[in-house]
Order: structure tokens, then C-alpha cells, then sequence
């Protein structure tokens, strides 16, 4: 069966904002290196930086001085001044040279280290409130355990998948995943072993959807996906792999899900309705046996050898 929206043609999709979480934020602004001023400035931090301003400021009175006095020396030379003249004329020249320059160059490079210091503290500053910001903002979208999206950042993108879906009438698939006899596994093995567990699920999920899928930890041992561009069928398929993948893939203790599933399209498509409808689906999976799929019209499935035989023919684009 062919699923709409998994056989290559470009439809609109919603911008993926995370788990991203996330894009890199440029640090502060920095001077223009290709305007002489920024050149400039950049050669004066590195000085400063390398010698310190005091050698720095005698390395440049030194090269101030040298400079003035050979440009002395050509001038008087040109104009035929006597050599004992000349000599009185590049004393008074580098003393003066000296005093203004050196005087000069200790007050700017002093201030040019205090700004280099004051503009490293900075910068350090920026990043930590960056690396705070990004940490921050994890915690906000993610579940700390699991590490997928959490209840409200999984409702925000929701909503905004079904708006696409509704605007393009397209089919968009709700599941809800919930481990079978979770208390008991709790209650035998310990609390450690039903978080690995729920660590595990959680990997099973990301193996096991497309990059356009949404999927969260709800609450205690209770998952949600969604899944657009998917009709009833394709959602099914998909449900049906996640559950043979978790009976296969995941560890001791092993465990079981059931899983409830409600599919709508176009401008019928509202998340608290394929909520509700998927909850439902999933009560009945519970109550015809458990490790099972459960879907909105109230049918259920176990293992189902036409899924598995679908699941041979859909090309599906696992998350990276």
C-alpha cells in the first residue's frame, strides 16, 4: 500500500525546531577585520597580549624613535648639515620622541590590556549565559529521563502539524504507547529496571520513525506520536512495527506495549478529538488482552501477519 507523503513528493512540512534541541548561537559581534580601524585594533590586542604593555610600550617607543631619527638623518643630510649639529639635532629628536611617544604609547597600551581583559571577561560571560540558555532550554522541551520531547513542547508542535494538515488536507495519525503491567515491573525488579525500560521504549521510538514524526513522553510510562502524512493503514504499519520492535529489541526485564491509534484528515483533524480517540483505542487494547493495537474504531489487533507484510513493502525513512 502506498502511504501519502513517503513516496517522495515534496509537501509542505513543518519547520523542525529542535530537540535540536539546538542552532548554534553566534558569540558576541566582533570589530570588522576588513575596515582599518578593526585591523588596527586587532593588532594592538595581539600585541598587548603577546609582550605585555609595558615591553609593548617599549618596543614601540624603540621602533618610534629609530624611525624619527633615520628620517632626520636623510633630511639633514639632504640639506648639508655639519655632523656636530646633526648629532644635537637626533638627540633632541629621540628625547623628544621619547617623552611624547613613550608617554603616549603607555597610556594607550595600558588601555588597550584593560579593554582586551575587560572584553575577555565578556565574551567568557556570553558564552556561560549561552551554554545556561541552551541547558535551559532543553529542560523546557525535553524529558529528562527519556530525553524526547516533553508534554508541552510535543502539544506546541502538534498543533502546529495539524494546522499544515488541516490547511492541506492531509492525513495525520495520533498513537498512544503505554507499557503493559508497568506497577508489576516496578514492584519486581525495582524502580531502576522501569526507568531503563522507559529509556529503552524511547529508543525503540526514534528507531523506528521518520524524521517528520513527533514523539514524547506524556507522563509516567504513557508515549505519544504523531505522525503526519500517515492514513489509517500506514498508521497501523507503523504502530505494528513499534510494537514487534519492542517485543525483539528491548532487554531484561523484557516488556510488552499496547498501543492506541486515531487517524483524521484535513479540516476534521483537531489533537485534543485524535486524542480522546486514540486514548479510547487504547483502553480497548488493554481490555482485549494487552500487546496489542487498539484503533479509534474500536477493533484491535495482535500480531498481525498482513502488517508484517506491509512493513516489507513501505520504505520507511528512519531518524538519523
Amino acid at each position: 500500500m502506498s502511504e501519502p507523503g513517503w513516496d517522495g513528493d515534496e509537501v509542505p512540512m513543518m519547520a523542525d525546531r529542535g530537540p535540536d534541541p539546538a542552532a548554534a548561537t553566534p558569540r558576541v559581534q566582533r570589530l570588522v577585520e576588513h575596515e582599518p580601524l578593526g585591523r588596527l585594533m586587532a593588532a594592538l590586542f595581539g600585541l598587548v597580549e603577546r609582550f605585555g604593555w609595558l615591553r609593548a610600550t617599549v618596543l614601540g617607543t624603540l621602533t618610534f624613535t629609530l624611525a624619527t631619527e633615520a628620517a632626520t638623518l636623510v633630511y639633514r643630510s639632504l640639506l648639508g648639515v655639519q655632523p656636530v649639529l646633526l648629532s644635537i639635532d637626533l638627540a633632541v629628536v629621540a628625547a623628544v620622541t621619547v617623552l611624547l611617544a613613550g608617554s603616549g604609547l603607555a597610556v594607550a597600551l595600558r588601555l588597550v590590556e584593560h579593554l582586551g581583559r575587560a572584553r575577555s571577561r565578556l565574551l567568557v560571560e556570553i558564552d556561560r549565559r549561552m551554554i545556561a540558555e541552551q541547558q535551559l532550554r532543553r529542560l523546557a522541551t525535553t524529558d529528562d529521563l527519556t530525553g524526547l520531547s516533553n508534554r508541552r513542547h510535543f502539544v506546541e508542535r502538534a498543533r502546529e502539524a495539524i494546522a499544515i494538515a488541516q490547511r492541506y488536507d492531509q492525513w495525520v495519525t495520533f498513537a498512544v504507547v503505554d507499557v503493559d503491567r508497568f506497577k508489576h515491573l516496578n514492584d519486581q525488579f525495582g524502580h531502576a529496571a522501569g526507568d531503563q525500560a522507559l529509556i529503552e521504549l524511547a529508543a525503540v521510538l526514534r528507531a523506528n520513525l521518520r524524521a517528520t514524526d513527533l514523539a514524547a513522553r506524556f507522563g509516567g510510562d504513557e508515549f505519544v506520536l504523531l505522525m503526519p502524512l500517515t492514513d489509517p493503514k500506514a498508521g497501523q504499519v507503523a504502530a505494528e512495527r513499534i510494537r514487534r520492535a519492542v517485543r525483539h529489541d528491548c532487554g531484561k526485564p523484557s516488556f510488552r506495549v499496547s498501543l492506541g491509534i486515531a487517524s483524521a484528515k484535513g479540516p476534521v483533524a483537531a489533537l485534543e478529538t485524535l486524542m480522546a480517540r486514540a486514548d479510547q483505542a487504547l483502553y480497548d487494547a488493554k481490555r482485549n488482552g494487552r500487546n496489542r493495537i487498539g484503533v479509534c474504531d474500536g477493533t484491535s489487533t495482535g500480531a498481525d501477519d498482513t502488517l508484517v507484510e506491509e512493513l516489507g513493502r513501505i520504505a520507511l525513512p528512519l531518524k538519523g
